[in-house]
Protein backbone atom coordinates (compact mmCIF):
# COMPACT_ATOMS: atom_id res chain seq x y z
CA UNK A 1 0.00 0.00 0.00
CA UNK A 2 1.32 3.22 -0.93
CA UNK A 3 0.36 6.13 1.13
CA UNK A 4 0.82 9.56 -0.27
CA UNK A 5 1.09 12.34 2.24
CA UNK A 6 0.51 15.87 1.11
CA UNK A 7 2.00 18.55 3.29
CA UNK A 8 0.46 21.99 2.98
CA UNK A 9 2.51 24.94 4.09
CA UNK A 10 0.63 28.13 4.83
CA UNK A 11 2.56 31.36 4.73
CA UNK A 12 1.28 34.28 6.75
CA UNK A 13 2.46 37.56 5.33
CA UNK A 14 4.14 39.88 7.76
CA UNK A 15 3.33 43.60 7.48
CA UNK A 16 5.78 46.10 8.79
CA UNK A 17 4.42 49.58 9.39
CA UNK A 18 6.76 52.49 9.18
CA UNK A 19 5.49 55.68 10.83
CA UNK A 20 4.95 58.44 8.31
CA UNK A 21 5.87 61.94 9.34
CA UNK A 22 3.94 64.64 7.57
CA UNK A 23 5.69 67.97 7.52
CA UNK A 24 3.36 70.92 7.39
CA UNK A 25 5.11 73.92 5.90
CA UNK A 26 5.22 76.90 8.21
CA UNK A 27 3.06 79.79 7.08
CA UNK A 28 5.04 82.65 5.64
CA UNK A 29 5.62 85.44 8.11
CA UNK A 30 5.80 88.00 5.33
CA UNK A 31 5.08 87.99 1.64
CA UNK A 32 7.65 89.66 -0.58
CA UNK A 33 5.97 91.17 -3.61
CA UNK A 34 8.27 91.94 -6.50
CA UNK A 35 6.11 94.19 -8.58
CA UNK A 36 6.31 97.63 -10.11
CA UNK A 37 5.97 100.36 -7.52
CA UNK A 38 5.05 104.02 -7.76
CA UNK A 39 5.93 106.97 -5.54
CA UNK A 40 3.49 109.78 -4.81
CA UNK A 41 4.45 113.19 -3.42
CA UNK A 42 1.65 114.86 -1.47
CA UNK A 43 1.36 118.34 0.05
CA UNK A 44 4.46 119.94 1.59
CA UNK A 45 5.98 123.38 1.12
CA UNK A 46 8.05 125.38 -1.33
CA UNK A 47 9.84 127.65 1.13
CA UNK A 48 6.86 129.10 3.01
CA UNK A 49 4.26 128.41 0.34
CA UNK A 50 2.06 125.36 0.86
CA UNK A 51 1.76 123.06 -2.17
CA UNK A 52 -1.45 121.34 -3.24
CA UNK A 53 -0.27 119.66 -6.44
CA UNK A 54 0.36 115.92 -6.22
CA UNK A 55 3.19 114.32 -8.22
CA UNK A 56 3.52 110.67 -9.23
CA UNK A 57 6.71 108.84 -10.18
CA UNK A 58 5.82 105.59 -11.91
CA UNK A 59 7.41 102.71 -13.85
CA UNK A 60 4.90 101.56 -16.40
CA UNK A 61 1.81 101.46 -14.19
CA UNK A 62 1.01 105.12 -14.62
CA UNK A 63 -1.86 106.76 -12.78
CA UNK A 64 -2.60 110.21 -11.44
CA UNK A 65 -3.53 111.50 -7.99
CA UNK A 66 -5.69 114.60 -7.52
CA UNK A 67 -4.43 117.66 -5.67
CA UNK A 68 -4.04 117.22 -1.94
CA UNK A 69 -7.13 117.99 0.17
CA UNK A 70 -4.76 119.12 2.94
CA UNK A 71 -2.76 122.22 2.01
CA UNK A 72 -0.39 122.84 4.87
CA UNK A 73 3.25 123.49 5.65
CA UNK A 74 2.92 121.17 8.64
CA UNK A 75 3.90 117.59 8.04
CA UNK A 76 1.21 115.48 6.43
CA UNK A 77 1.54 111.70 6.78
CA UNK A 78 0.25 109.21 4.23
CA UNK A 79 0.30 105.49 3.40
CA UNK A 80 -0.85 103.11 0.69
CA UNK A 81 -3.64 101.07 2.27
CA UNK A 82 -3.69 97.85 0.27
CA UNK A 83 -6.99 96.63 1.74
CA UNK A 84 -8.83 99.45 -0.01
CA UNK A 85 -6.32 99.98 -2.86
CA UNK A 86 -6.16 103.58 -1.71
CA UNK A 87 -3.85 106.31 -0.46
CA UNK A 88 -4.81 107.50 3.03
CA UNK A 89 -3.45 110.79 4.33
CA UNK A 90 -3.89 112.54 7.69
CA UNK A 91 -2.77 115.86 9.13
CA UNK A 92 -3.25 119.55 8.50
CA UNK A 93 -3.38 122.90 10.28
CA UNK A 94 -6.52 122.35 12.33
CA UNK A 95 -5.53 122.38 16.01
CA UNK A 96 -8.64 120.60 17.27
CA UNK A 97 -8.93 117.61 14.93
CA UNK A 98 -6.61 115.51 12.76
CA UNK A 99 -8.55 114.97 9.55
CA UNK A 100 -7.96 112.05 7.19
CA UNK A 101 -8.84 111.48 3.53
CA UNK A 102 -8.49 108.64 1.05
CA UNK A 103 -7.96 108.46 -2.69
CA UNK A 104 -8.87 105.12 -4.23
CA UNK A 105 -6.32 104.59 -6.98
CA UNK A 106 -7.77 105.70 -10.30
CA UNK A 107 -10.87 107.36 -8.81
CA UNK A 108 -9.71 110.92 -9.47
CA UNK A 109 -11.01 112.29 -6.16
CA UNK A 110 -10.45 112.32 -2.42
CA UNK A 111 -13.12 110.89 -0.14
CA UNK A 112 -13.61 111.30 3.58
CA UNK A 113 -11.91 108.86 5.94
CA UNK A 114 -12.45 108.58 9.72
CA UNK A 115 -10.51 111.23 11.65
CA UNK A 116 -8.20 110.25 14.48
CA UNK A 117 -9.72 109.98 17.97
CA UNK A 118 -7.36 112.67 19.23
CA UNK A 119 -5.60 115.52 17.52
CA UNK A 120 -1.85 115.00 17.31
CA UNK A 121 1.07 116.56 15.49
CA UNK A 122 4.42 115.32 14.14
CA UNK A 123 3.33 111.69 14.16
CA UNK A 124 4.45 108.86 11.88
CA UNK A 125 2.08 106.65 9.90
CA UNK A 126 2.45 103.11 8.54
CA UNK A 127 0.23 100.49 6.92
CA UNK A 128 0.60 96.74 7.45
CA UNK A 129 -1.99 94.34 6.05
CA UNK A 130 -5.44 95.35 7.26
CA UNK A 131 -3.99 97.84 9.75
CA UNK A 132 -2.95 101.49 9.68
CA UNK A 133 -0.91 102.71 12.64
CA UNK A 134 -0.43 106.30 13.80
CA UNK A 135 2.62 106.41 16.07
CA UNK A 136 3.97 109.05 18.42
CA UNK A 137 3.62 112.78 18.01
CA UNK A 138 2.34 115.10 20.70
CA UNK A 139 -0.96 116.59 21.93
CA UNK A 140 -2.49 113.11 22.25
CA UNK A 141 -2.73 110.77 25.25
CA UNK A 142 -2.37 107.48 23.35
CA UNK A 143 1.06 106.60 21.96
CA UNK A 144 -0.48 104.59 19.10
CA UNK A 145 -3.80 104.65 17.26
CA UNK A 146 -4.71 101.75 14.98
CA UNK A 147 -7.27 101.69 12.17
CA UNK A 148 -8.87 98.37 11.25
CA UNK A 149 -12.37 97.14 10.42
CA UNK A 150 -13.55 100.66 9.69
CA UNK A 151 -12.54 102.41 12.91
CA UNK A 152 -9.67 103.79 14.97
CA UNK A 153 -8.80 102.42 18.40
CA UNK A 154 -5.92 102.76 20.84
CA UNK A 155 -2.96 100.53 20.06
CA UNK A 156 -0.07 99.16 22.13
CA UNK A 157 1.07 101.28 25.07
CA UNK A 158 4.77 102.01 25.44
CA UNK A 159 6.32 104.90 27.32
CA UNK A 160 9.20 105.34 24.87
CA UNK A 161 6.74 106.37 22.14
CA UNK A 162 5.04 109.02 24.25
CA UNK A 163 5.92 112.42 22.80
CA UNK A 164 8.25 110.86 20.20
CA UNK A 165 8.65 113.18 17.19
CA UNK A 166 10.75 113.36 14.00
CA UNK A 167 10.67 109.54 13.76
CA UNK A 168 9.68 107.09 11.04
CA UNK A 169 7.46 104.02 10.91
CA UNK A 170 7.36 101.22 8.30
CA UNK A 171 4.90 98.32 8.12
CA UNK A 172 5.80 94.71 7.26
CA UNK A 173 4.68 91.14 7.83
CA UNK A 174 0.96 91.83 7.58
CA UNK A 175 0.52 93.10 11.15
CA UNK A 176 3.85 94.56 12.28
CA UNK A 177 5.28 98.08 12.31
CA UNK A 178 8.84 99.11 13.11
CA UNK A 179 9.29 102.57 14.65
CA UNK A 180 12.70 104.04 13.88
CA UNK A 181 14.74 106.71 15.66
CA UNK A 182 13.36 110.17 16.28
CA UNK A 183 13.57 112.78 19.01
CA UNK A 184 12.49 111.80 22.53
CA UNK A 185 12.88 113.65 25.83
CA UNK A 186 14.78 116.42 24.02
CA UNK A 187 17.51 114.12 22.66
CA UNK A 188 17.99 112.13 19.41
CA UNK A 189 17.32 108.39 19.58
CA UNK A 190 18.94 105.32 18.05
CA UNK A 191 16.21 102.99 19.28
CA UNK A 192 13.73 101.00 17.23
CA UNK A 193 10.56 99.28 18.39
CA UNK A 194 8.57 96.54 16.68
CA UNK A 195 4.81 96.68 17.26
CA UNK A 196 2.53 93.71 16.65
CA UNK A 197 -0.83 95.29 15.87
CA UNK A 198 -2.71 92.01 16.35
CA UNK A 199 -1.36 90.99 19.74
CA UNK A 200 -0.37 94.51 20.95
CA UNK A 201 3.04 93.07 21.80
CA UNK A 202 5.95 95.52 21.62
CA UNK A 203 9.62 94.53 21.55
CA UNK A 204 12.78 96.52 21.07
CA UNK A 205 14.34 96.14 17.65
CA UNK A 206 18.00 96.47 16.65
CA UNK A 207 19.50 99.85 17.51
CA UNK A 208 20.66 102.13 14.72
CA UNK A 209 24.34 102.70 14.11
CA UNK A 210 23.74 106.40 14.68
CA UNK A 211 21.20 108.42 16.62
CA UNK A 212 19.00 109.92 13.96
CA UNK A 213 15.92 112.13 13.60
CA UNK A 214 14.00 113.89 10.80
CA UNK A 215 15.09 111.09 8.47
CA UNK A 216 13.23 109.20 5.76
CA UNK A 217 12.45 105.48 5.63
CA UNK A 218 11.08 103.03 3.10
CA UNK A 219 11.01 99.31 2.34
CA UNK A 220 12.27 97.71 -0.85
CA UNK A 221 12.81 94.29 -2.40
CA UNK A 222 16.16 92.98 -3.62
CA UNK A 223 16.93 89.39 -4.66
CA UNK A 224 13.51 88.22 -3.41
CA UNK A 225 14.23 89.59 0.07
CA UNK A 226 12.60 92.52 1.88
CA UNK A 227 14.67 95.36 3.33
CA UNK A 228 14.06 98.64 5.12
CA UNK A 229 16.31 101.61 4.40
CA UNK A 230 16.66 104.88 6.29
CA UNK A 231 18.47 107.93 4.98
CA UNK A 232 19.09 111.60 5.66
CA UNK A 233 17.99 113.52 8.72
CA UNK A 234 20.24 114.66 11.50
CA UNK A 235 22.84 112.79 13.53
CA UNK A 236 23.49 114.49 16.88
CA UNK A 237 22.49 117.88 15.42
CA UNK A 238 24.58 117.50 12.26
CA UNK A 239 23.24 116.66 8.82
CA UNK A 240 23.44 112.89 8.39
CA UNK A 241 24.57 111.67 4.97
CA UNK A 242 24.68 107.95 5.68
CA UNK A 243 22.18 105.24 4.75
CA UNK A 244 21.36 102.26 6.96
CA UNK A 245 19.70 99.06 5.74
CA UNK A 246 17.94 96.30 7.68
CA UNK A 247 16.99 92.93 6.18
CA UNK A 248 13.45 92.13 7.31
CA UNK A 249 12.36 89.02 5.36
CA UNK A 250 14.34 86.36 3.54
CA UNK A 251 13.39 84.74 0.23
CA UNK A 252 11.42 82.03 2.07
CA UNK A 253 9.13 84.55 3.74
CA UNK A 254 10.72 84.27 7.19
CA UNK A 255 11.30 87.34 9.34
CA UNK A 256 15.05 87.68 9.88
CA UNK A 257 15.75 90.90 11.73
CA UNK A 258 19.34 91.09 12.99
CA UNK A 259 21.19 94.41 12.69
CA UNK A 260 21.42 97.59 10.65
CA UNK A 261 24.17 97.82 8.05
CA UNK A 262 25.68 100.95 6.54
Amino acid sequence: TTTTTTTTTTTHPTTTTHPTTTTTPKPKQCIVKEELKSTVLLAGCDNKDAIAVSEVWSRGNGFSVPDSPIVSCKRVASVFYEVENAIVMCGGDDVSITACFKNKIGSGNWDSFPSLHEHRERFAMAASGKYIAIVGGFKASAEVEVFTDGQWSNGPRIHELEGLIHHEAVGFGGCKVIVIGGFHDHVPSDKTFILNLESHEVIEGPVLNKKRFSHGATKFVMNHELYIAIAGGFDEYHVCKSVEILKVCDANGNIVIEHWEN
